[in-house]
């Protein structure tokens, strides 16, 4: 049997995976990753590439999940067996607790309880958690569009606009976000919301020392926030009610996430100011037609970035070009003397 104290800390840094890396593993099977060898060949660019390759989906979660867990952890027999076993089960107990805080904590989001319950389980918030209709009516759920994880968008714009996606209240603001309230607790948040000091007891945030924003807390904040919102009784991969693709949806989130681009940079700014300021200053199953219009959401999300970043370059080509005129001029008068 393994040491009670070293179960206790692996099962803790299944926990810290969930929030922080993983909520899910890539389709929810983790023993594939763990029973995976890491791949010298493996390009953290191509994690969620256009083929969507299991491999490099695998590779990247290994990755995160070395980060986690100690090397010494590592030998295949420890690893495979009650490594797994004990990550897993952090894991699933991390889901459980991210779902039983927040659907009892509806004050936290302006809503009471009873009230939020009931119009959640009617569907009364379809919309906001991302429900439009295609050309023929019929509806489907979109990844990008969704009120609920933007600061002050309209919907009605045809264009998503990358400087407000993540940055909705709700999300990072002292009272009324996912994050601080999984990581430190109802009490450390009512603390928070009150401008009080920050609750002594022992919390998430200092069990997993965390110090700094990463895209997986970013991520997993927007999907659980549009599960609160949704009528699925369970955080599980796929809505039991909505068909919504949790896990994928998460994905896609980290695909987006893991673009450099300044609104995309601005976001971590803008997390890390909020909760980590050391750091900064260091339904209905969906049919292939609707699955196709949220894939090309998720499409048009990262050609918004592509798009930054090519007024990025624009913006920075005319300036290196005048330098490097000038420099080549001065060649030319040297080589003429």
């Amino acid at each position: 049997d393994q040491d009670t104290a070293e179960v206790a800390h692996i099962k803790r840094m299944g926990k810290k995976l969930t929030w922080t890396k993983l909520l899910w593993a890539p389709d929810d099977d983790l023993e594939s990753v763990f029973t995976t060898d890491e791949d010298s060949q493996y390009n953290p660019k191509h994690r969620f590439g256009e083929n969507n390759q299991p491999f490099n989906r695998i590779q990247g979660a290994l990755r995160d999940v070395h980060a986690v867990i100690g090397e010494s952890y590592r030998n295949d027999e420890e690893f495979t067996g009650w490594v797994l076993d004990t990550v897993w089960e952090g894991m699933r107990l991390q889901r459980a607790q991210i779902g039983h805080r927040l659907r009892h904590n509806a004050a936290m989001f302006d809503q009471t309880t009873h009230a939020f319950n009931r119009a959640r389980a009617d569907g009364q918030f379809r919309e906001l958690i991302g429900e439009r209709k295609d050309e023929n009516g019929n509806p489907y759920f979109d990844s990008y569009r969704v009120s609920l994880i933007h600061d002050d968008y309209d919907m009605d714009e045809d264009e998503l606009n990358p400087s407000t996606i993540f940055l909705n209240p709700y999300l990072f603001t002292v009272n009324l976000q996912v994050h601080a309230l999984v990581t430190r607790g109802v009490a450390s948040t009512e603390s928070m919301k009150e401008g009080t000091a920050r609750a002594k007891a022992r919390s998430n945030e200092r069990n997993w020392n965390l110090c700094k924003t990463t895209p997986g807390m970013i991520a997993a904040s927007a999907v659980c926030l549009r599960w609160l919102f949704s009528p699925d009784p369970e955080l599980t991969p796929t809505g039991a009610v909505t068909n919504i693709d949790w896990n994928e949806e998460f994905e896609r989130y980290l695909e987006y996430l893991g673009k450099r681009t300044r609104s995309v940079k601005n976001i971590f700014k803008t997390w890390d100011a909020k909760f980590y300021p050391r750091a900064e200053r260091s339904g209905t199953p969906p049919s292939g037609s609707t699955v196709a219009l949220a894939q090309a959401s998720h499409a048009a999300a990262l050609r918004a970035l592509e798009e930054e970043e090519e007024e990025e370059a624009a913006t920075r080509a005319p300036r290196e070009g005048t330098n490097g005129g000038g420099g080549g001029g001065d060649e030319q008068d040297g080589a003429g003397n």
